[in-house]
């Protein structure tokens, strides 16, 4: 891999709470996805909807993901602060969002990224 700082993906699977999709929608387009950008080391983000074709069929899908790049050799630092901007509240909550069915996990990049020929 290159000597660049290391790229990490913090990738969040939500749904939004029931009759609430378009607040919900609305909350992380215009409030929430530019709040953690301001972080330290959060680079970009990028929001998908579920498709309706799958490899495989999972009952429970979460319908939305948004995939935040965090670049920085001192991960967890980057993690800490989000964690602190959520605790202090300077990155607002939307009562649209299901906590219940949320998911995240990180990825580290172990390789540089392949274009198809």
């Amino acid at each position: 891999m290159s000597n660049q700082k290391k790229k990490h993906f913090f990738m969040v699977f939500a749904n939004p709470l029931p009759g609430t999709e378009e607040e919900f929608n609305r909350w992380y387009n215009e409030q929430h996805v530019p709040d953690l950008l301001k972080l330290p080391n959060y680079v970009a983000a990028q929001r998908f909807e579920l498709s309706a074709h799958q490899y495989w069929d999972n009952p429970h899908p979460q319908k939305y993901l948004v995939i935040y790049e965090i670049h920085g050799d001192d991960l967890q630092a980057s993690l800490d602060s989000l964690h602190r901007a959520l605790e202090n509240g300077d990155i607002a909550k939307s009562a649209s969002f299901d906590w219940d069915t949320m998911a995240t996990h990180v990825y580290s990049a172990i390789s540089d990224r392949i274009l198809a020929q």
